[in-house]
């Protein structure tokens, strides 16, 4: 019988540690790795979502509605803004537009241009650096149709100049 007992594989502690850490460290792993998936599966139903709802007419309108609010909201905190529903655009290339108008000579890209066409006033305002890059009045040109904040070279009402900014400018797009 001493035999059968000499023969039997004994354990020692050091085995045992070395398995216990192996076993923790794949557990973490696992868990981390679980982790990373849930994580990468809420972002995709997100923009799932979102592309849903830019698809549609509807959302696509409440977002821009959206965006105007929020324009203007920060906008309000800066300066008094008259009682009436503003016309927003982005800037997108404002280096056009400074060539055009002194008006948008310190606008950067992704600035909003904020026209208020019955009280007459325009503000460039960036929401970057929550300034107001230049505000002033909004002269109409009558020749071609076409409103634009009044800078040096345009600030009388009654200029017979054509106008220096197109009606339709590629540099600002409507929100």
């Amino acid at each position: 019988m001493n035999e059968q007992t000499e023969s039997t594989p004994t354990v020692s502690p050091k085995t045992k540690k070395k398995g216990g850490k192996f076993t923790i460290f794949l557990a973490f792993l696992i868990l981390l790795l679980l982790g990373g998936l849930a994580a990468t599966g809420f972002m995709y139903y997100q923009t799932r979502q979102q592309l849903r709802q830019l698809t549609q007419p509807g959302a696509q309108e409440e977002l821009a509605k959206r965006e105007i609010q929020a324009v203007v909201q920060r906008l309000g905190k800066l300066v008094l803004l008259p009682e009436e529903e503003p016309v927003v655009a982005t800037i997108i290339d404002s280096a056009f537009l400074a060539t055009q108008s002194a008006f948008y000579a310190q606008a950067q890209n992704g600035d909003k241009l904020v026209i208020y066409p019955q009280a007459q006033k325009a503000f460039v305002y960036s929401p970057e650096r929550n300034i107001i890059v230049n505000s002033g009045p909004l002269v109409l040109d009558n020749e071609n149709g076409t409103a634009e904040p009044a800078t040096e070279g345009n600030n009388r009402a009654d200029t017979t100049e054509e106008s220096p900014i197109p009606s339709a400018s590629p540099a600002a797009t409507e929100n």
